[in-house]
C-alpha cells in the first residue's frame, strides 16, 4: 500500500513538473528541458504514466520544427530528431546537414568541455544510430565524429567532467552496447544503474522507475507461480490419459 501511495505522489509531482514545463514551450530552452525530460522518461520505461503530456511537447517540437535546420539550437535539434523519428514523425537528416554548411559544422555545434556539453555530444551519437540506409554517409560521418569525441573524453578520465551523474558510465555503456540491443526492461535497469541516485531534477523520476520496476517483478512473480501451480495440477491428468498410473 505504500509503495502505491508513493508512487501516486511520484506521478503527480512530475505532472506538475511537466505541467510547469509545458507553459512555456515556445522558449527554445524549455522545449529542450522538456525534451529531455521526455527521453529520460522513456530511457527509464514510465512513459505509459506520461503519455499525453509527451504526446503535447513532440507535438509542439514538431510545429517548431524547420525541415532544413531543424530547431533553433543545435543541441535541441539532434535530440528533438531522434525523439520525432522514434514517434514516426517524417522528420530528415537533412537538418544534420545544415549544422555543417557554411561557417558551422559539427566541432562549432558541440564539444565535450563540460558534463553538459558530453551530454549533448552522446545526444548526437544516438541520433546517429538512427538514420535509414539513405542517410548513410551524412549519419555516418555524425557517428564518426561523435564516436571518437567521446572515447577521447572517456580515455582522458577527468573526473570534473564524467563524474557528474555517472556521465562517464553512461558514455561508456552507449558506446558499448547501444540501446537498440537490449530489451525493453534490460534498457530500464541498466539506466537506472547508470543515474542512481541522480540528483535533484532526476531523483523523482529515478525512484518512479525503480518502484515500477519492482512492481513488474512481483507482477511477473505471481504469473509463474500460477503458471507452476497450473501446470503440477494438469501433470496427473496428462498422465492418466497417457494410461500411465502412478501410486
Amino acid at each position: 500500500m505504500q509503495a502505491e501511495e508513493k508512487e501516486e505522489d511520484l506521478v503527480g509531482a512530475i505532472e506538475v513538473e511537466l505541467a510547469s514545463i509545458e507553459t512555456c514551450l515556445m522558449d527554445t530552452a524549455a522545449l529542450f528541458e522538456a525534451l529531455m525530460l521526455v527521453d529520460l522518461m522513456e530511457r527509464l520505461g514510465i512513459q505509459r504514466y506520461f503519455e499525453h503530456q509527451i504526446r503535447r511537447i513532440l507535438r509542439t517540437s514538431y510545429m517548431q520544427w524547420d525541415d532544413r535546420y531543424g530547431l533553433n539550437d543545435a543541441k535541441a535539434t539532434v535530440l528533438a530528431f531522434r525523439l520525432l523519428r522514434h514517434h514516426g514523425y517524417p522528420v530528415s537528416a537533412g537538418v544534420l546537414m545544415a549544422l555543417e554548411d557554411g561557417e558551422k559544422s559539427f566541432y562549432e555545434c558541440f564539444s565535450v568541455d563540460s558534463p553538459t556539453n558530453i551530454s549533448a555530444m552522446l545526444n548526437l551519437y544516438r541520433c546517429s544510430r538512427t538514420g535509414f540506409p539513405t542517410e548513410s554517409k551524412i549519419m555516418g560521418e555524425a557517428q564518426e565524429f561523435a564516436r571518437s569525441q567521446l572515447l577521447n573524453v572517456l580515455s582522458e578520465g577527468n573526473p570534473t567532467l564524467l563524474q557528474p551523474n555517472n556521465l562517464g558510465i553512461e558514455v561508456n555503456f552507449a558506446l558499448e552496447l547501444p540501446r537498440q540491443g537490449l530489451l525493453p526492461r534490460l534498457k530500464t535497469i541498466s539506466t537506472v544503474r547508470q543515474l542512481w541516485p541522480g540528483n535533484e531534477s532526476t531523483r523523482k523520476y529515478l525512484q518512479l522507475a525503480k518502484l515500477d520496476f519492482q512492481k513488474l517483478q512481483k507482477l511477473y512473480q505471481q504469473e509463474l507461480e500460477e503458471f507452476e501451480s497450473g501446470r503440477r495440477l494438469q501433470v496427473p491428468l496428462r498422465r492418466k490419459q497417457n494410461g500411465c498410473i502412478l501410486h
